[in-house]
């Protein structure tokens, strides 16, 4: 039974591995790894009931669960950070249930009866790329199951304080030093050279059918870069909204969306989806070009300074909680410079 166990673990992990080397697409990933992470689930329970001869297929079910939930957060949460909180506390929760519920289950079998399955579940899923480059997610059951093992080992007459702060503790992680993380990882900080990006000179073409080129426009200039197919750019459009409403009066900065198209997109396409906003609107005359842009996903931020040097490609990010890499700080610091 180890081996069925060891064999359909490293089954999945090939699969995602061929995913992202691009052997396997889309549509067989899932059909070829749903199938064994629910078999790993079924070794295990199979296993927990032949060692203590009781139902523990019932608790299995909190497992396949936790699977299904997993898969429905990370399609409808498009906050990654909501994910990362609603996962570990649901993780940590039903590990408390379990050991309650089922008195002969240790933290070990507890562990692999709630995590091993969601885990290897999460691997086809991030090469389908509805998790893309969220590879810390991946520690979701490892903080949870540490947390549930304090919670084991603690004296049960400080187990109420143990989980107001193990709720703490997942908020900060969640809400403060993730997001940090994420934003630090997702974004590249440049110092100032004399020679300033060459994609400041391609053409582009605004919403007014003005043919120009980023250098026509003086100061500062930040471009959020995207296309018509890319759900996650139209989510970052009202954040980038705020960020044009708090410098739409300083004539020292210029916020803009930048449309790469597509071959056969029409034209209206860049300017229809974004025309309710207020932030300058711009489309490159060429056709989407990863070469000429320097764009290896999307959507990406672009910050130049007032010589035209780029100092910052990477996410978009404006709220408070970010310190690392937020795109308020960096305009700030931009226009100190002399």
């Amino acid at each position: 039974m180890i081996w069925l166990f060891i064999v359909s673990g490293l089954w999945i992990i090939l699969i995602s591995m061929a995913a992202s080397a691009g052997y396997v697409t889309d549509p067989y990933i899932l059909l070829f790894t749903v199938p064994c992470s629910l078999a790993e689930l079924i070794i295990i329970s199979y296993w927990l009931y032949r060692k203590y001869d009781k139902g523990i297929w019932l608790l299995s079910s909190i497992s396949f669960l936790l699977c299904l939930f997993k898969i429905f957060s990370q399609l409808v949460l498009n906050n990654i950070f909501n994910r990362f909180f609603w996962d570990t506390l649901l993780y940590f929760g039903a590990g408390i249930y379990l050991l309650y519920k089922s008195k002969p289950l240790n933290m070990m079998e507890t562990g692999l009866l709630l995590f091993v399955p969601c885990m290897l579940l999460f691997f086809p899923m991030l090469q389908m790329g509805i998790d893309y480059g969220t590879y810390p997610l991946l520690i979701i059951p490892v903080v949870a199951w540490a947390l549930l093992y304090g919670y084991y080992r603690i004296q049960r007459r400080f187990r109420i304080i143990y989980l107001c702060g193990t709720l703490i503790i997942i908020s900060t992680l969640s809400f403060f030093i993730y997001p940090n993380f994420w934003s630090y990882s997702a974004g590249t900080l440049y110092t100032h050279t004399n020679v300033a990006d060459q994609r400041r000179f391609l053409n582009i073409t605004s919403s007014a059918g003005d043919t120009s080129t980023l250098s026509a426009h003086k100061g500062i200039v930040v471009i959020d870069t995207w296309y018509t197919h890319c759900s996650a750019c139209f989510k970052g459009f009202p954040s980038l909204e705020k960020l044009a409403g708090r410098y739409r009066s300083d004539t020292e900065v210029s916020i803009a969306a930048l449309n790469l198209p597509m071959p056969g997109e029409p034209a209206d396409a860049a300017f229809d989806p974004v025309r309710q906003y207020h932030f300058l609107q711009f489309r490159s005359v060429t056709l989407l070009d990863h070469n000429q842009w320097k764009i290896r996903a999307y959507p990406t931020l672009l910050i130049f300074d007032r010589h035209g040097c780029l100092r910052y490609q990477g996410e978009l990010n404006i709220d408070r909680h970010i310190l690392i890499n937020n795109a308020i700080t960096i305009i700030e610091g931009l226009k100190r410079e002399q």
